[in-house]
């Protein structure tokens, strides 16, 4: 009965996602508009920021399609995908040699146990020197085990394992690519974009790290809290990041990675988070206020 009763709900929001999203396709697919007219600035080395040694890296790791999406109830599969998933590194060294690594995945969340299965993969950098993080998508893969058919897990072991290998070969791709390299840091604030729970405030603060690796376009790293539990449906996205993403590359170029703040019960400061098109007005809003900031 229970079975039945999961087909049901499951049928429901399947044709409701076929037709709700129809206006948001339509303003996601309207010309850009003129402000994303202007053309990545170009940089000077002499001026950037202190110098250091940097490498970056990246991995695809879009789920397969109808993979069980993590964040919201009644589970349910990601059919479509909205935007590509990554897993991206960021390897800093200084003049002493000591290095660390910076990872940034599309993911819910990795627990401790796939943390230290990916740590024994690394073979460049010593694990303590290695922090990852996910940017808690709720539209990504189920990595913890808590969405599926009841009682049965959401995850995907083959794309797990497949998973681990691409994290791992980032981490150490990042370090080989070490380069010389310039940084520099900003920190400010984003209001009016994210909302707590009582006696839980929301952390307004947006800090930034920019580097500049050789003579090519920076890594912008982004660091915002609040919930990336906008995009709806049976959509594979990164959310907001992606828009964020998006934004940068038109202001600065190059890549960019998200980590999220603190978020606890932090959502996104939106009508029940109803408004699917929130999604890109948040990650163009905290785009521009990290180039103003930057």
């Amino acid at each position: 009965m229970l079975f039945v009763l999961y087909l049901v709900l499951a049928a429901a929001c399947l044709i409701l996602n076929y037709y709700l999203p129809l206006r948001n396709t339509i303003f996601l697919n309207l010309p850009e508009p003129s402000r994303f007219s202007r053309q990545p600035e170009v940089y000077n080395e002499k001026t950037f920021g202190a110098p250091i040694r940097a490498g970056f890296a990246k991995r695809d790791i879009t789920p397969p399609r109808f993979s069980w999406l993590a964040g919201y109830h009644p589970s349910h599969p990601g059919i479509f995908v909205h935007d590509r998933l990554w897993v991206k590194s960021l390897a800093l060294q200084d003049k002493n040699g000591n290095t660390i690594v910076i990872v940034s995945c599309d993911l819910i969340g990795l627990l401790p146990d796939e943390i230290k299965k990916i740590l024994l993969l690394v073979k460049r950098v010593p694990s303590d020197r290695v922090f990852i993080s996910a940017t808690h998508t709720h539209s990504g893969p189920d990595t913890i085990g808590l969405w599926g058919i009841p009682p049965f897990s959401g995850k995907n072991k083959k794309y797990l394992k497949a998973l681990r290998i691409k994290i791992a070969e980032a981490i150490d791709d990042s370090v080989v690519n070490l380069r010389k390299a310039k940084i520099r840091f900003t920190s400010g604030e984003l209001l009016d974009y994210s909302e707590g729970r009582d006696e839980n405030y929301p952390d307004t603060s947006v800090n930034a790290i920019q580097v500049l690796i050789g003579s090519r376009e920076p890594v912008t790293l982004v660091n915002f809290g609040v919930h990336p539990d906008i995009v709806k449906g049976f959509h594979i996205s990164a959310d907001f990041p992606y828009y964020l993403e998006e934004r940068l590359k038109m202001l600065f170029g190059g890549e960019t990675m998200f980590l999220p703040g603190a978020i606890g019960g932090v959502q996104p400061a939106t009508d029940n988070n109803t408004d699917a098109y929130f999604a890109r007005t948040l990650g163009e809003d905290l785009g521009d206020r990290v180039w103003i900031l930057l």
